[in-house]
C-alpha cells in the first residue's frame, strides 16, 4: 500500500510540473506577440517592464501606469517620448492636494488627462490635449492629489466621468 501511495503523490507532481510548464509556455507566447512584444520594446524592452509601475483600474478600464512621485519625474512625465502604447499611463501622485496643472512641454503625442481627489475619485477631466498647446497650463477644477495621463481618446473610448473611482491590485 506504501508503495502505491508513493506512485499516486509522484504522479500528482508530475502532472502539476507539465501544467506548470505549459503555464509559462502559453506566457511566453503571449508576452512575445507582436501588439505586446511592440509595446514591450516602447517602454525600453523586458528590464523595464514591472519597474516602477503598477496595475490601476479606472472604471472598467486596466492599466498598466509608471509611476511620477518626485518633482524631476512629475516634471519630465511623457515629455520626449514617441507614444504611449495602449493600456499604458502616468500615474503622478503629489505630496498634497492641490490645482496641479498639467503642460504639454516637449510632448509628441496628444494626451487625455485626469485628476483625481485624495480618495481617488475622478474630479477633472481634459481630453485630447495637443502637444501644440504649449506653454498654456491644464488645472483641474479642484484640489486633486493625484493625475493620471494616458493616449488620447482614452477616456471616450472607456467611458470614464466625473466621479469613477481608481483602484490598484
Amino acid at each position: 500500500m506504501n508503495m502505491k501511495s508513493h506512485d499516486i503523490t509522484l504522479h500528482r507532481i508530475i502532472i502539476l510540473s507539465a501544467k506548470t510548464a505549459m503555464s509559462y509556455c502559453v506566457f511566453l507566447i503571449f508576452l512575445f506577440t507582436v501588439p505586446v512584444y511592440d509595446a514591450i520594446q516602447e517602454v525600453g524592452g523586458i528590464s523595464q517592464i514591472f519597474k516602477d509601475k503598477t496595475h490601476i483600474v479606472l472604471g472598467d478600464s486596466a492599466l498598466i501606469v509608471e509611476i511620477a512621485d518626485t518633482s524631476a519625474e512629475r516634471a519630465r512625465g511623457l515629455s520626449s517620448r514617441d507614444s504611449i502604447p495602449n493600456g499604458w499611463g502616468m500615474f503622478f501622485i503629489f505630496d498634497k492636494p492641490g490645482l496641479h496643472s498639467i503642460w504639454m512641454k516637449e510632448m509628441n503625442f496628444p494626451i487625455d488627462i485626469i485628476w483625481l481627489s485624495d480618495k481617488k475619485q475622478v474630479i477633472s477631466i481634459k481630453e485630447n490635449v495637443s502637444p501644440n498647446s504649449y506653454p498654456t497650463t491644464f488645472e483641474p477644477a479642484r484640489e486633486a492629489l493625484y493625475v493620471l495621463e494616458v493616449k488620447s481618446g482614452f477616456v471616450q473610448e472607456n467611458g470614464i466621468k466625473l466621479g469613477d473611482q481608481l483602484t490598484t491590485f
